[in-house]
Formats: structure tokens, sequence, C-alpha cells
């Protein structure tokens, strides 16, 4: 509730995080053989840098530092996969780089192991990572009533995914490429952090006194978008089909009718102003089967399920105050709640212009110059 008594469907808004992915402590400078002696440094530094991602991660430093340090670490290793493709002689050994993957997939692919050969795949996961720690930052962000940093933070996100989505180079580059890292799973995750940022402005406007009818229609909007993120994951699509986490599933299946739910309450509420209690009351008790049934599809999902049921306790009651109004004044048909739910769809003639993913480029790879030799130095052996 707001100070002034009004219930705010919005004041919470479901958010989504997941665990960060997570490096393995390595040596680089192991991982290649043949490498010219000048060349050295340029291994040296970074896996300093790969040691520093891995200990920002590992402890509490802030996201935005965490994000910094991943930046840093990411031009070296862009440095590495373009000096990898010009030195055809430098041989890569047989040492397995390992990643722990983030709660996107199920245990049986959370440890994820390449060899030196592919190593586009561990510019792929820092890429990825950025992705993940952008998303779980814009939770924090909405959590200190920073809205427009979370949305900002959520279009970046959504900017990084559609890039991977689109990068066929490193996600097509051989079988060691993990199976989360599919064009389908990136877009799904797009779109997640798209509705997840039309959902904090849906939240503003409401705080800012936007009417019910055009919050009804953002809502639908938002609960169009999660249908598309779940629609991208359908079982004849995605090969394998157990690497997905159900809770992920399911999470999109809960937002999915949790915002379609509000949509029907804001609709209910627009034609309570019109007296027309029938289609209000058919249209909130669609709202209330749709949360009823999200609420038995995880029960995991504690953020979504919480704020669900705050909701649903909600529209109970003005379904009972309807009720008895529209009995002794208005005595209107009650529209069933396939009925209720074609009012909703006749009413969103067009989708509103909501923002779009923020363009993602990847930074410059880290300048390197290779070291001089004077005649103390080695030369390599050959």
């Amino acid at each position: 509730m707001n100070p002034g008594g009004k219930f705010l469907y919005l004041q919470k808004c479901p958010m989504f995080v997941m665990s960060h992915p997570c490096p393995s402590i390595l040596s680089l400078k192991k991982c290649f053989k043949n490498v010219p002696i000048e060349y050295m440094d340029l291994f040296n530094d970074a896996s300093e840098e790969r040691d520093e991602l891995y200990k920002a991660i590992k402890s509490d430093q802030t996201m935005p530092r965490r994000i910094e340090v991943l930046h840093k670490y990411l031009r070296y290793a862009l440095t590495i996969e373009d000096f990898k493709k010009e030195n055809p002689k430098v041989v890569p050994s047989d040492i397995k780089i390992q990643w722990k993957q983030s709660s996107i997939v199920t245990q049986k692919y959370s440890e994820r192991m390449f060899t030196v050969d592919y190593f586009s795949v561990e510019v792929l996961h820092l890429i990825w990572m950025n992705a993940v720690l952008l998303l779980n930052h814009s939770f924090q962000l909405y959590e200190a009533t920073d809205f427009e940093g979370a949305v900002a933070n959520l279009r970046e996100c959504a900017g990084i995914f559609h890039y991977l989505s689109a990068d066929r180079l490193r996600v097509a580059s051989g079988e060691s490429v993990p199976y989360e890292f599919q064009p389908i799973v990136f877009n799904s995750l797009k779109l997640l952090a798209l509705g997840q940022a039309y959902s904090l402005i849906a939240a503003r406007g409401e705080k800012n006194g936007m009417g019910p009818s055009p919050l009804a229609k953002l809502c639908y909007a938002i609960s169009a978008t999660f249908s598309s993120s779940l629609e991208q994951l359908d079982g004849n699509l995605m090969k394998p089909n157990d690497v997905i986490h159900q809770q992920y599933i399911n999470w999109l299946r809960g937002v999915k009718a949790y915002y379609h739910a509000l949509a029907a309450i804001y609709f209910a509420q627009f034609y309570v102003s019109k007296e027309a209690y029938g289609k209000a009351i058919g249209l909130i008790r669609l709202a209330i089967s749709d949360i009823e049934n999200l609420l038995t599809l995880d029960k995991f999902n504690c953020r979504l399920n919480d704020v669900a049921t705050e909701v649903l306790n909600h529209i109970k009651e003005l379904d009972k105050e309807w009720v008895s109004t529209n009995f002794t004044v208005y005595s209107e048909y009650v529209p069933s709640a396939d009925e209720a739910d074609l009012i909703i769809t006749q009413s969103v003639t067009s989708m509103p212009n909501l923002p779009q993913p923020i363009q993602f480029n990847l930074p410059e790879p880290m300048p390197y110059t290779p070291k001089k030799l004077d005649s103390t130095d080695e030369k390599p052996k050959q």
C-alpha cells in the first residue's frame, strides 16, 4: 500500500536473478606452447587480470567493481584470441579451462570444461558473465529505488544477449561450446531482461498516477514479452532439452501469468470507473484464476509467489465487493474466463512503444607491444 491508501499492484516487481558464473584458477602462460619470449609479458599480465576477476567474483566487492575487473580481463582475452589466430605456430597445450556455470543450467551441466584450442569459448563466458552481472545489478538498483539505473542496466543486459545470439563466429566455434550458449537461450534471456525493464517502467507509471487503461496495456505487453521469452525454450527447439533449469522455465510461466493477471485487474478497474460491473467482475475473476494457477508452478520462486499472494488476497476482496454491488445495483452479466480474456485482447489494438536493447560492442583488445629482446634474452627453444 502507499501512504494514500490506494493499493499499488506494481509496488513490488518480481525480478529474476541468478548466481554468477565463475572461472577456475588458471595460468594462461602455461596454456600455449612455443610462445615467443617477447610475448610472455602479455600472458603474465592476462593471468594476473584473470586472477583478479576470480577474486572479485568470490569476494563481496560491489557489482560495478566486478564489472570493471571483468572488462579489463575481457580486453586481454580478446588480445590473446587475436594472437592465437595470427600465430599458427603457437600450439595450445593440453590444459583445460574450467568454469562453474550460473544457476540457469541444471546441475548436470554446471561444470564447464574446454580445451585451450577453443579459447574463444573463454571470451564467450566473459561476455555472458557481463550480462549476468548487469542483470543482478539491476535488481540491486531497483531495491535502492534507482528505477532509471535499473532500466538502463536491463537494456544493456538485453543488448549483450542480443549480441551473443548473433555471434555465429564464437557460438558456432566447435563442440566445446556449452549447450546453453545457443541463440534461442540468448534470445530468451534478452526478452526476460526487456520484460523486467518494462515492468519497472510500468511501476513508475503507476506511482506517477498513470490511468488503469494504459497500465493494463503495458502489463499486457509485459506478459507478451515474457511469453515470447518462454516460447524460445520450446522443447522441440532446445537440444538437448535438459540443459536449462526448470525453475527458470517456471519463472517465465509465472511472470507471464502474473502480468496477464495485472492487465486483467487494470482493465477491471477501468470498467468499474465506467460502472460496467459485470465486465469488471469477469476480469477480476480471470486475474484470480491466473494467480492461483501460477502459485502452483514452483514453490522455490519465492519472490514471485510472495508478490502474487499479496495481490491475490487484495483482489479476492475486490471480487466480493463488486459482486455485492452488481447484485444489489447493476445486475449485469458476468463474462466467462474466455470472454474476459477476449475483452483484454480486443482492448489492446497495438503494443506500447517501449525502449529496446542498448547495442553492445566488444571493447577494443588490450594494446600490446612485443617486448624488445636484447643480447641477454634467451631465444625460445624450438
